[in-house]
């Protein structure tokens, strides 16, 4: 019979809590477009997180030289 539950480490939980990976650069993208992202993973798709980068996408401009 296999169990309902995934067990590690002697507990278990009946619901696994999940994150999407998220928050790419894409030419033309803004704070406003970031943020209908962000709020379309946790409503539509239930994250229960969301990882997002940050920084300048281009290495060369997030260095002083």
């Amino acid at each position: 019979m296999v169990n309902q539950y995934i067990v590690y480490w002697g507990g278990a939980q009946s619901r696994i809590r999940t994150y999407i990976a998220g928050g790419y650069y894409a030419e033309g993208k803004g704070l406003a477009e970031l943020q209908e992202e962000v709020r379309f993973n946790v409503e539509e798709m239930h994250a229960g997180a969301v990882k997002i980068k940050i920084g300048d996408p281009n290495p060369k401009g997030a260095l002083e030289i």
